[in-house]
């Protein structure tokens, strides 16, 4: 269910801006914004680490989504 919540609600938008803006310098922010969204759909903590949250639930970072697009 976190899996479908994160694609229907926030990488919709996230290609959404790959597609139509490219590559901008200013993806830190972004995917920033994207481990806080995951780790709040986790119920963990803003201070855990989310790379396991990325492996575990299968989704791409900001960065791996945008290389898979082009």
């Amino acid at each position: 269910m976190i899996r479908s919540m994160y694609h229907s609600k926030f990488q919709s938008l996230l290609r959404y801006g790959i597609i139509f803006g490219g590559a901008d310098n200013e993806s830190t922010p972004i995917f920033k914004l994207q481990k806080s969204i995951i780790q709040i759909m986790c119920g963990v903590d803003t201070g855990t680490s989310s790379r396991e949250l990325f492996k575990d639930y299968k989704i791409l970072t900001v960065t791996s989504l945008y290389i898979y697009l082009k």
